[in-house]
């Protein structure tokens, strides 16, 4: 039943349903990854220094937690670039701020509620709900929403001061696209090296130094997969014929179960030479122009320079420029065919509205989602679930509470790839703005399902007949009812951040792919596709970081019991992540903060809405003065919000960097230095579509990638990726052990 119709105790049974098995799987994901963290270095620790040979990060029994959590800025900075700060920084943030906020909604509000004259029972009594209609009581809310705002406004403001600071220093470190922009929407004119580099050179007479032309090439990638495939099926071949001494046979027909057998060495072979020869020729004849070019120059400056020439060369219709986005971090699909303004403007208006159905969709079964909190009204109800209500009250108790809390949490996650594949769609071209417009939509899609839908169903749906029956009681009604929505709230922040979040721990699927593969594993290729970590999910991780701080705020003058849930929430994802960007997840993209002013954004929405809220259930209970104090806040929040927009918003929208730190970059470097840099740059096809970049007499190696410049003076012979990650500065081990020296000393 809903939570304003059970009994003391049944509320308790129903908190208890989720939290306890949420604890102990929270428990069970510590333990797992404690006990195995040393055994399965490679995949807990991939980017540890010498964790092939053993070694593991901060060896005592969770060690790591009070270890991890000591790493500066600075610090988780120069070792997993600036992106990774602004996640870790606003985990922080919103911790501190929900725990600031717990100690004074704690002791002060749930106090006062407690003592109200609701006639509320158990854990509703700590809530609003539990305050009488015109009740001098509606004033500690109205007054303590004000010193919450103030105390979030003061903690935002710190932190984007910081923030600010930490960009300048971020930028004066390397990077490999400070030497490379990005132009499209070229005429097919200049479709060659050779016309790109005449057009622009009188523009930056002797900057220019390497020019990369986009050439389509869907079909080689095509061809490269496949020859991956038959070049180890033709090693596994090899290997199991020099095991056994017998010739391994295959057979050529339909999955390999009929048809004519054939030595398998020889199949494959034969199906090699084919694929070499196939993408040879395709290269040789080259793939068609896209309009786009990387374009290389001598100098940080004239590469900043050139990135914000803002078509002063030309029309605005030809030779866009733009900082040139990291290699890994190209969606070259999306990069062949980049899309016009027209073009762009429909494809996004395609997707809002597609966004719009799918938000209209989900409404549906994300609010049949709350009948499982009333079982006695499902079974009333449904004839073909009569007897539901006889289950043994233990067992209605968890449906009751742990069902609808599942079923939202599973809902969102089955539609986070149909929001990606909308907004891939569209045309965009770096996973980096495909992860920021991800973040964007989902945040609003979770806020409308998860809080307004449950909000409406769980409350206006739950007292819609006894309005009906007496409609001067409407108002009563529901501002007894909304407050109450909290315990369901209390629920979802408990499984999402116990269940859900600490499961990033141990990351359950790739710890699955990876017994699976390694046990099976015959080649080097294979073991180091089963260990590589998936991309860190920024888009996604922030939405939810988002939800989680929008519904505390939200409730954080109504039910202040909510707030532990949240403080518990981010400690876990704080803790949780900071370690993973440590050690886990490669750095594939930088924005160098653009991921900050829509967090900030998304502090203040969810903020008003939590205002706008209390403002009207403050008028629902009739105390108008008391609203008369609330109604200026959310006025005073929107024009502050604005303020630190305009004021900052500024120094971080773009990837870019100023002038003085370019020429300060430029001052520091020899010039052989980076002519050498970016020879090797050329060499190695940096500015290439992957699959032109394989060997293609040995598609199986690795392919190097090129660190961040200088960074070759620090090569310790790690793994390529390891060593594109970490080129900024040394692993945190070598920190561990300077520390350690100097204690010892």
């Amino acid at each position: 039943m809903s939570s304003q119709q059970q009994t003391p105790a049944g509320q308790g049974a129903s908190l208890a349903s989720v939290l306890v098995p949420a604890a102990c799987t929270a428990a069970a994901y510590f333990i797992i990854f404690e006990a195995f963290r040393g055994n399965l270095t490679e995949f807990f620790a991939p980017r540890f220094k010498n964790s092939k040979k053993g070694r593991y990060p901060h060896p005592g029994v969770f060690s790591w937690i009070y270890n991890v959590y000591c790493v500066s800025d600075e610090e988780l900075l120069t070792k997993s670039g600036f992106d990774a700060v602004v996640y870790v920084k606003f985990m922080g943030l919103c911790f501190k701020i929900l725990m600031v906020l717990s100690i004074l909604g704690l002791v002060i509000l749930a106090s006062i509620y407690n003592e109200g004259s609701g006639n509320m029972q158990g854990l509703m009594r700590l809530t609003l709900s539990n305050v009488e209609q015109k009740g001098d009581y509606l004033w500690a809310p109205a007054i303590m929403m004000w010193f919450f705002t103030g105390t979030i406004i003061y903690f935002i403001q710190k932190a984007y001061d910081r923030i600010i600071a930490l960009r300048a220093i971020a930028c004066n470190l390397g990077s490999k696209v400070q030497y490379t922009i990005l132009v499209t929407k070229i005429p097919t004119a200049c479709d060659t090296e050779d016309k790109i580099r005449a057009f622009l050179e009188p523009q930056w007479p002797g900057q220019i130094v390497n020019v990369s032309p986009v050439e389509e090439c869907s079909e080689i990638e095509g061809k490269v997969e496949q020859l991956k495939k038959d070049s180890l099926a033709l090693l596994k071949a090899k290997n199991k014929r020099s095991e056994s001494d017998e010739e391994p046979m295959i057979r050529l027909g339909l999955l390999g179960l009929c048809g004519e057998r054939v030595s398998a060495v020889s199949h494959y072979e034969i199906e090699v030479k084919k694929g070499i020869a196939e993408i040879e020729r395709l290269k040789k004849r080259g793939g068609d122009f896209t309009g786009s070019a990387f374009v290389s120059f001598r100098s940080v400056a004239s590469t900043t320079k050139a990135a914000f020439c803002r078509n002063e060369v030309v029309d605005e219709e030809n030779w866009a420029f733009q900082n040139a986005p990291e290699p890994k971090d190209i969606l070259w699909n999306n990069l062949f065919r980049v899309r016009s303004d027209a073009e762009h403007r429909t494809l996004e208006l395609i997707a809002s509205a597609m966004m719009t159905a799918l938000i209209i969709f989900y409404a549906i079964p994300v609010a049949a989602g709350s009948a499982l909190a009333n079982i006695k009204e499902l079974d009333e109800r449904n004839d073909w679930l009569h007897g539901i209500a006889e289950l043994p009250p233990g067992v209605i108790a968890i449906i009751e509470g742990f069902g609808p809390t599942i079923w939202r949490v599973v809902l969102m996650i089955l539609v986070e790839p149909v929001l990606r594949s909308i907004i891939f769609y569209t045309g965009v071209y770096q996973q980096s703005e495909l992860e920021m417009k991800f973040l964007s939509k989902f945040y609003m899609f979770l806020v409308v399902n998860i809080y307004v839908i449950t909000l409406i169903s769980s409350s206006v749906f739950e007292t819609i007949n006894e309005i009906v029956k007496k409609p001067l009681t409407s108002f009563e009604l529901l501002a007894h009812s909304v407050p109450l929505v909290a315990l369901d709230m209390i629920q979802y922040i408990a499984l999402k951040g116990l269940s859900v979040q600490s499961a990033k721990i141990i990351r359950i699927p790739g710890l699955a792919m990876t017994g699976l593969f390694t046990s099976l594993a015959s080649s080097d290729y294979e073991r180091r596709k089963a260990m590589k970590p998936p991309l860190f999910a920024y888009g996604s991780s922030l939405a939810y970081a988002g939800l989680i701080w929008t519904l505390c705020t939200c409730y954080m003058a109504v039910a202040p019991l909510i707030l532990p849930f949240g403080v518990l929430y981010f400690f876990l994802d704080y803790t949780i992540q900071k370690y993973n960007l440590l050690y886990v997840h490669v750095p594939e993209f930088e924005t160098f903060g653009m991921f900050w002013p829509k967090l900030i954004r998304m502090m203040f929405q969810g903020l008003l809405i939590g205002q706008i809220a209390l403002v009207i259930i403050v008028g629902l209970k009739f105390g108008y003065m008391q609203q008369s104090l609330l109604v200026p806040l959310p006025i005073i929040t929107y024009l502050y919000g604005n303020f630190l927009d305009d004021s900052r918003e500024y120094l971080l929208d773009d990837t870019g960097m100023a002038l003085q730190n370019a020429v300060e970059l430029d001052e520091k470097r020899s010039a052989n230095e980076v002519t050498a840099y970016l020879m090797k740059e050329k060499s190695l096809k940096v500015w290439e579509h992957p699959a032109m970049r394989v060997d293609t007499y040995d598609p199986l190696k690795e392919v190097q990638e090129l660190g961040v410049i200088g960074s070759e003076k620090r090569d310790d012979g790690d793994d390529a990726d390891v060593k594109e990650a970490d080129a900024k500065t040394r692993l945190l081990e070598d920190f561990e052990l300077e520390s350690g020296n100097k204690k010892n000393a």
